[in-house]
């Protein structure tokens, strides 16, 4: 375009965008789950405040439900809307700049971290990233849990001994965390001291934490749902006290409601979005757009599309 988006007001700071999997309004909407997961947000808001972190949260609007993950991510890193293969398939081949392509011409290195894509992807091209990591990248020696090859809080580790240690420029990394993916049924524990963690062997030592699902039946995976969500929230707020340092702005968002047998009919397909920091000037432009403090969002349906996401960050931050 004539007019290429400059990042000026990130002053530099590193931005880490986490999807996470089957992370959907009805954990906020349905008192049930709410009350279940209550205690594993507020221990989250604990660990950010006592690290000297702010979080902001809203809604947007998924172009998917339960599923097809990926439409979500072209929604928010392209900023159009994409509801089928057709539409991703047209938009991929567009000239429309990507996220990452708008970080990488203003000096960022872009890192696309994708643990869960086991076969070659060539159309991940499309996406901008200087640098890809796939399942094939990590040299995992554990097991794998359900539909995950990995667990989150390996790849985290993983990816920060390579490219968080000595860090040449402004980082953007966007990381589709995989640990909250039906069927819920396997799951791996967390492991509290990082530094043990290595190549993943230990995770052929340490009891998975299972529940009695049979796929893909998931009339009874709440609780294991909600068991999933909690270790990702303990993955990452260890994560963030532990290892981000430097002026770092965090975005952490669901990519669409869980399966309907979680949800029940008639939910809208809304998702959280947290957005993280230590710079509080960085939360300003979120603020003034409607998200409410802390991580239990407020805002009232209808919810503004995914695709916003995009347009909105390039404006606040230009």
């Amino acid at each position: 375009s004539a007019d290429p988006a400059t990042l000026n007001g990130l002053g530099g700071a590193d931005v880490l965008l986490f999807f996470i999997e089957s992370y959907g309004r009805v954990v906020f909407s349905q008192p049930h789950y709410r009350q279940a997961l209550e205690s594993s947000i507020n221990k989250l808001a604990r660990t950010l405040a006592r690290h000297d972190f702010e979080a902001v949260s809203s809604y947007l609007l998924s172009p998917t439900y339960g599923g097809a993950s990926w439409l979500a991510h072209a929604t928010l890193e392209f900023g159009v809307r994409v509801e089928n293969t057709l539409e991703e398939t047209a938009l991929l081949r567009s000239s429309l700049q990507p996220m990452a392509a708008l970080f990488r011409r203003n000096g960022y290195r872009t890192i696309s971290v994708m643990p869960g894509t086991r076969f070659a992807f060539p159309q991940g091209a499309a996406f901008g990233y200087g640098q890809a990591y796939y399942a094939w990248h990590f040299g995992y020696k554990g097991r794998t849990f359900g539909w995950a090859p990995m667990p989150d809080q390996f790849v985290l580790d993983w990816v920060r001994r390579r490219e968080f240690t000595t860090p040449a420029q402004p980082i953007f990394a966007r990381y589709v965390l995989i640990s909250s993916h039906a069927s819920f049924r396997i799951q791996p524990p967390y492991i509290k001291d990082w530094e043990t963690i290595g190549d993943g062997s230990l995770y052929t030592v340490h009891e998975p934490v299972t529940y009695p699902i049979e796929w893909p039946d998931l009339s009874n995976a709440g609780d294991a749902y909600l068991r999933s969500l909690d270790y990702v929230f303990e993955t990452l707020g260890n994560y963030l006290a532990q290892y981000v340092a430097r002026d770092t702005l965090i975005i952490v968002l669901g990519d669409h409601q869980p399966n309907l047998q979680l949800t029940g009919p008639g939910e809208p397909w809304s998702v959280p979005v947290h957005v993280i920091s230590r710079n509080a000037r960085l939360l300003t432009p979120f603020r003034e757009r409607g998200y409410t403090a802390g991580l239990f969002p407020e805002h009232p349906l209808p919810h503004a599309g995914m695709e916003t996401f995009l347009p909105g960050f390039l404006q606040d931050f230009k």
